[in-house]
């Protein structure tokens, strides 16, 4: 896999399944047998929003099948391909997952620090009362 192109990809969305193969390394085919066999795996998945049927003209003046890949659809295909991509996507999960925890961590203090101010500044209006 070219982690170069890789990386450039997948900051864009509707790709061509044929970027995606000259990315991966794969024939084009291999591609579309890849989008075929998902299809029937997850046949009760909405795939709609995925990708989308497309007609390319090749050198030759044919019509060819392809299709054109949201970044989801880049993304899911891609790490069929890639050990490397699947890794990514994992440690970035567990990043954003830590991300959500120090963010609710660091929330729980500030209201208690606000709470113990609170606390406090009532404390001092009794003893004035």
């Amino acid at each position: 896999m070219r982690n170069d192109n890789l990386e450039l990809i997948s900051h864009i969305d509707n790709t061509s399944t044929r970027t995606l193969a000259d990315v991966v390394t794969k024939r084009h085919s291999d591609v579309l047998r890849t989008i075929t066999s998902l299809e029937r795996t997850l046949a009760d998945a909405n795939l709609r929003s995925l990708w989308k049927s497309n007609t390319n003209i090749d050198h030759q003046g044919k019509k060819r099948k392809e299709y054109i890949l949201s970044k989801k659809g880049l993304l899911l295909i891609a790490s069929k391909y890639s050990d490397r991509l699947r890794l990514q996507i994992i440690e970035r999960l567990e990043q954003l997952e830590k991300q959500a925890i120090d963010a609710q961590a660091e929330e729980k203090r500030s209201l208690e620090l606000e709470l113990s101010y609170a606390w406090n500044k009532s404390d001092v209006s009794d003893l004035y009362r």
